[in-house]
């Protein structure tokens, strides 16, 4: 998959649970190098949810 539809589906799934600005994915085999900016008004749940949305995205 490239990083473009990695960062697109990444962002789709953070967004939905957390304020974002957006996302990098430098390399989509490797999560340990994907970014997320958050939005200042994000709470610590809404982060936490956002971390785990992004642990539970299933590339194909």
């Amino acid at each position: 998959m490239t990083n473009d539809k990695t960062a697109e589906l990444l962002h789709e799934a953070t967004s939905a649970v957390c304020p974002i600005d957006g996302v990098r994915v430098p390399n989509p085999a490797d999560k340990a190098t994907w970014l997320i900016w958050f939005r200042p008004e994000a709470t610590p749940d809404q982060i936490a949810a956002a971390h785990a949305a992004m642990t539970a995205l299933v590339l194909h």
